[in-house]
């Protein structure tokens, strides 16, 4: 809740955004973070020179926890040898008309910095 504190015990679910596989399933621990995961993304070479595909895989984030609205980032891109963050910000049930707040990513709002993901 625009970080007032953390969220220990959120669910966090990480899938493909193609292959809807999921690549992580767990929980955050007492400081609100899921520690370092490795993600598989296509080499850093294709970010070097233009290609028809992007040099950046893409994840779709769901975060669950029953005092909050669940949370779903979709397309968040990851790049290979880059450690990036992903803050979610949790809302407390009936601050809203909605049960879900869906976020759309592009790989420009990235922080790309060294560290433990948030959720």
């Amino acid at each position: 809740a625009n970080r007032a504190y953390p969220v220990s015990s959120a669910h966090v679910v990480i899938t493909g955004k193609e292959n809807k596989k999921v690549y992580f399933d767990g929980y955050t621990n007492t400081n609100g973070i899921v520690g370092s995961l490795l993600l598989p993304a296509p080499k850093k070479v294709f970010s070097q020179s233009p290609q028809e595909n992007p040099p950046y895989a893409q994840y779709d984030i769901t975060v669950f926890h029953p005092m909050f609205q669940k949370r779903q980032y979709l397309g968040v891109p990851v790049f290979s040898g880059v450690e990036s963050i992903q803050n979610i910000q949790l809302l407390p049930l009936g601050t809203d008309e909605s049960d879900t707040d869906v976020t759309e990513s592009e790989p420009n709002e990235l922080l790309m910095k060294g560290g433990e993901k948030n959720a």
